[in-house]
């Protein structure tokens, strides 16, 4: 979202992996192939989460975060902050964060949720 202006909403999952890793060794982390820091390397070297999430805005975004991945206290504050910068830019809609319980990867119940949010904003593109 950040480096293509095409992409006019987002979902991130388990972002909060970004606080856990040294960011510099991101190609030494054994990742999916989607890991935005193999994809865009400067991407690791320019963002912190904050950032990032500052960056996107004002495109809308939906954050999806397993309480078994996160530093609550750190992901509540970035959370707060995104809100706060969505709020200040008179759209407070367009940032959301569902922090979801379960030992599978993503929940149906979850990822129709991201889907439905998703849709709301892609629909009128």
């Amino acid at each position: 979202m950040i480096v293509d202006p095409r992409i006019k909403a987002g979902c991130s999952i388990n972002l909060a992996y970004m606080l856990k890793n040294n960011l510099k060794e991101a190609s030494r982390r054994k990742r999916n192939a989607y890991d935005m820091f193999l994809a865009i390397p400067e991407i690791a070297c320019r963002y912190n989460i904050s950032s990032l999430l500052k960056e996107i805005a004002p495109k809308p975004f939906i954050w999806l975060e397993n309480e078994k991945n996160m530093i609550k206290p750190e992901v509540d504050e970035i959370c707060k902050e995104a809100k706060a910068n969505y709020l200040d830019m008179r759209i407070p809609n367009e940032f959301i964060s569902i922090i979801y319980a379960s030992s599978m990867f993503l929940p149906n119940d979850i990822k129709a949720k991201a889907y439905q949010w998703l849709d709301k904003w892609l629909m009128h593109i």
